[in-house]
């Protein structure tokens, strides 16, 4: 069974339910304003949009076309700043600059500095030697106008060179200059024979620089070269004038352990000062060296190398034993070397000397007898041999 609705009947039902049930018609409530107000209110929203509208257009013009009275403010005080900025760069940049060039002033300085003290410790070093020389100097050994070889220094630089180095001085006032020439005169072993060669020789190149031209002293100093087969025994150091000698002085090259058989003591151990007097013997080992006086024996104790040395401000009255005896000074009483005997310059001996080496100095006076050991053959050393 179908029941079809229209809408006449849903009309119809509605009427019949609004009519039973009870209700209440509705009601709107609505304020009223006068017109004058709408009127005024209208006005008013119409004035607020037209004054936004003319803002937001003024604020847009402003935006993108500003005015350009206050752009050139802007560009006014951009280029100030950029000015004071500039300026301030280039006060920085001058700061820094000179800043460098000081430091640069320093380093340069400095360098200098250590330039200046490098030539100065030469200079030192070469017035030291300069003040050796002159200490060495003995002016009432060389007369009133002799010529005289003060000191003579010479090592073998190289198997075939010997460095020398010499001061010669003249006596007297310095009235007269001396001009001369510088020989050596050298003995040597070549193939096993002993050979003489003189140096330089008279048609050798080089010549000028064995001239001698001074009033009161000249130093020389240079190299000689020899044969490579040739074994040095003496070299002889001549002063030449005219031909002549007027001054000569002698060197040996023979080595100390081939020569006494055994080693010699080279160190001092043991030191008797200047201000130092002794009364009674000393005894010793190793090496002594002596500035004061000593009233008494001086004697080496034992088998070992020993060394003595009397210097020229020493005195010693006593017997003196000892295996390697240096003498500047004096000793008054014997002697006894049992390996080498130096006397220096200013050596002065009162006594019998007994030796088994002797090395002589020019100037060493010996006052007694020179007595050798005979245990082999005598060895002797003439270091100073004047004309």
């Amino acid at each position: 069974m179908t029941y079809s609705s229209s809408p006449f009947s849903t009309m119809k039902f509605r009427l019949w339910r609004r009519r039973m049930s009870v209700a209440s018609r509705r009601m709107t409530i609505r304020t009223q304003l006068p017109w004058t107000t709408r009127l005024v209110c209208a006005l008013a929203i119409a004035a607020l949009a037209g004054l936004s509208t003319i803002w937001v257009y003024d604020l847009g013009r402003r935006l993108t076309h500003p005015a350009s009275g206050s752009l050139k403010e802007q560009l006014v005080q951009y280029k100030e700043q950029l000015q004071k900025l500039g300026g301030e760069r280039d006060r920085l940049s001058a700061s820094v600059n000179a800043a460098q060039s000081q430091i640069n002033i320093e380093r340069a300085t400095q360098k200098q500095l250590l330039v200046q003290v490098k030539s100065l410790e030469a200079e030192n070093t070469a017035l030291k030697e300069d003040l050796a020389f002159f200490d060495s100097l003995l002016p009432n050994t060389i007369g009133p106008q002799g010529i005289a070889i003060r000191r003579m220094k010479i090592n073998l630089a190289a198997p075939d060179q010997l460095h020398y180095r010499l001061l010669i001085m003249q006596g007297g006032k310095g009235e007269h200059t001396f001009v001369g020439n510088l020989q050596f005169a050298v003995t040597a072993l070549q193939g096993g024979k002993s050979v003489m060669m003189n140096l330089p020789e008279n048609n050798a190149l080089g010549q000028e620089k064995y001239r001698l031209s001074f009033k009161f002293y000249q130093r020389v100093e240079g190299t000689l070269s020899l044969p490579k087969s040739a074994v040095v025994k003496t070299i002889q150091a001549r002063v030449l004038e005219n031909g002549q000698v007027q001054a000569q002085q002698s060197a040996a090259f023979k080595r100390r352990v081939a020569m006494l058989g055994r080693k010699t003591k080279s160190t001092i151990d043991s030191l008797i000062g200047i201000s130092t007097n002794i009364e009674g013997n000393v005894h010793f080992k190793g090496g002594l060296r002596i500035d004061g006086n000593v009233k008494g024996n001086v004697v080496a104790d034992g088998e070992e190398p020993s060394m003595l040395v009397i210097s020229e401000f020493a005195r010693v009255e006593g017997e003196v034993r000892v295996a390697h005896l240096m003498v500047n000074g004096e000793i008054v009483g014997p002697v006894y070397s049992s390996e080498l005997l130096e006397l220096q310059p200013k050596a002065r001996i009162t006594g019998d000397v007994h030796y088994r080496a002797l090395e002589m100095h020019g100037g060493a006076l010996v006052a007694g007898k020179l007595a050798h050991d005979q245990a082999d053959e005598p060895v002797l050393k003439l270091a100073l041999s004047n004309p």
